[in-house]
């Protein structure tokens, strides 16, 4: 740790992005944002008088399903938050964070799902139609009452279902003083309503059925914000390596990046998302290898470097003329190879381009065994 004294300059810009900009606190919330603990705590939302609400001034965009709107909001939490969730204060963290690395570091996940109790209506809001802000520290509270900070030490979080606490497993094992975990978009889109008196959520959208209008002010006026104060050292950004959760987050963060003119180099890995179906006794070496190897890696990539793109109909038709041998399916059969492409919504074109494409064949006439090829975009 080469300067605690700027460390704390970096969480002081991250927590006037959350708690000035996207979650807007009174004054006196802000002097002292660890009052309230982390737990959920009625006292601190009492404290929020407004939210970031870009978004919301927006044009109602036509691919917005109806009944569906902008609801539960977040923010991030830093090394330092995490660490302060365990009752140490600026002198128990400086000594224990001492020889840490304080190159930054984002975990990135997508965007908030459902409530799960942890949000609520302003008490201003008297109609409860706008948002509902988070009444715990977001990705904390989830784990107060929690245990000894030695316990993150072992590998008893690295499993589906652990957000915040896998997290701070990592920033502990790998000793990652300026370590951020966020949402790529700050607010969930859930079918938030009333029905009979009673509060209901019962849906909410993934970030690719968000409208791209949406994602891109979010990008632009908060995250981007975030990286700048995570990584600024006199003026210049150090380089950033992201992990980013899941296919939806990382081809989020990759595809904004290769059209940004920020000037930044950084890494980005794709790990996998908390709830998906790696088993547990895998995900601990999927989590653990890909870190280590960024982390001993010294390869970045400069924002801005735009690779060539392409859409479903230009793909399969390659696949067509290069595998002309068979005709292609859902399922590999001795008559016919298997095509899957996975796409996702662009942020910039108005179309769906290509992420991976897996191809499958049997054995048959022309190939004596069963084969697969994987092509990542």
């Amino acid at each position: 740790m080469r300067d605690y004294n700027h460390l704390k300059e970096i969480v002081e810009r991250l927590h006037n992005i959350s708690f000035n900009e996207v979650i807007k606190y009174n004054d006196a919330y802000r002097e002292d944002v660890y009052k309230y603990g982390f737990e959920k705590n009625d006292d601190r939302l009492k404290n929020v008088e407004n939210y970031c609400t870009i978004c919301d001034k927006l044009k109602r965009c036509e691919s917005l399903e109806s009944g569906f709107k902008l609801t539960n909001i977040s923010h991030g939490s830093h090394t330092i938050d995490f660490l302060r969730s365990f009752d140490l204060n600026d002198d128990d963290i400086k000594k224990l964070i001492s020889e840490w690395n304080d190159d930054p570091v984002l975990f990135l996940m997508e965007n908030p799902s459902l409530n799960y109790d942890i949000y609520d209506y302003l008490s201003c809001d008297e109609n409860e139609e706008g948002k509902r802000v988070s009444k715990e520290w977001y990705w904390i509270g989830e784990n107060c009452n929690r245990k000894k900070l030695e316990e993150y030490d072992g590998d008893s979080f690295y499993i589906q279902g652990e957000y915040g606490n896998m997290v701070m497993s990592l920033i502990k094992q790998f000793k990652l003083g300026n370590a951020y975990l966020t949402n790529a978009v700050k607010c969930a889109m859930t079918d938030a309503r009333y029905e009979n008196g009673k509060f209901v959520e019962t849906k909410y959208k993934n970030t690719f059925e968000y409208p791209k209008e949406y994602k891109c002010k979010c990008l632009d006026n908060v995250l981007l914000k975030e990286i700048k104060a995570l990584c600024d050292k006199n003026g210049n950004l150090q380089p950033l390596r992201i992990f980013a959760f899941g296919g939806n987050a990382h081809w989020l963060i990759k595809e904004y990046l290769e059209h940004s003119k920020i000037d930044l180099c950084y890494q980005l890995y794709q790990l996998p998302h908390p709830a998906s179906r790696e088993k547990n006794d895998y995900r601990k070496y999927i989590l653990k290898g890909i870190v280590k190897d960024s982390l001993e890696s010294e390869i970045f990539i400069k924002a801005g470097s735009k690779k060539e793109k392409y859409n479903k109909e230009f793909v399969k038709n390659i696949i067509e003329e290069t595998y002309n041998v068979a005709s292609l399916g859902n399922n590999a059969t001795k008559n016919q190879n298997s095509l899957k492409i996975y796409t996702y919504n662009s942020l910039f074109d108005n179309e769906e381009l290509v992420s991976e494409v897996k191809i499958k064949g049997k054995a048959n006439e022309i190939f004596n065994f069963t084969w697969g090829s994987r092509i990542c975009f």
